[in-house]
């Protein structure tokens, strides 16, 4: 009996000290989910070279994309980024995956529990959606977008673009990623358009008002 209690003991401490990871769920289910991320690159804007951050936003099931370019990188962005990819996607998901961004984080608890940024949560409390953080280190549980981030680079950013203003800039990227969607072909052999065609019928509705 005092081996049992000893080992039940052991196991408890050892379940405290190392908790079992928790995992963000990957699914490809339409309707169901938008992965989000930011990159950064270089443009010339105005005739300077200037850094630019820009988000990402992908949908794993039709693997489409889309991109708005900013100055910074602060809450404002990631905010107007998801607002502008959900129109951009003419539709909303059921959740939102992001990684622990300090613009959004502010606390990262145990397992899948965040105390979130003031900001983010009041702009959450306002939008009709969830949202999943991975766990640290864990990129690969947003695996889409972060593939998105790389062809957004690869396709809008090189060579150099050379626009008057970051709206040019994002008119040039928003152009890109539609001009994509005819061109790329998923492993079924659709093309990411007719599959984006066929998640929107999953997609809500925009609220009338989007969130600021």
């Amino acid at each position: 009996l005092a081996e049992a209690f000893a080992e039940a003991l052991h196991a408890k401490v050892r379940r405290e000290l190392f908790p079992k990871e928790v995992f963000v769920h990957r699914t490809h289910v339409a309707g169901k989910t938008m992965e989000g991320d930011f990159g950064q690159s270089v443009a010339k804007i105005g005739g300077k070279v200037t850094r630019v951050f820009y988000f990402v936003a992908a949908l794993p099931a039709c693997n489409a994309y889309a991109a708005k370019a900013f100055p910074i990188e602060r809450l404002e962005c990631l905010l107007d980024g998801i607002n502008s990819a959900f129109e951009f996607f003419r539709g909303l998901t059921e959740r939102i995956v992001l990684d622990n961004t300090s613009l959004a984080v502010r606390r990262v608890m145990r397992g899948t529990d965040r105390e979130e940024t003031e900001g983010f949560h009041a702009f959450r409390g306002s939008f009709p959606i969830g949202v999943d953080f991975c766990a640290p280190a864990k990129g690969w549980e947003k695996g889409s977008v972060e593939g998105g981030v790389e062809f957004v680079r690869q396709n809008c950013f090189m060579p150099i673009p050379e626009v008057p203003s970051f709206e040019a800039l994002n008119e040039l990227i928003s152009k890109e990623l539609t001009a994509d969607m005819e061109r790329r072909r998923l492993p079924d052999g659709r093309s990411v358009l007719e599959a984006i065609t066929a998640e929107r019928e999953h997609l809500r509705p925009l609220p009338s008002v989007m969130p600021k």
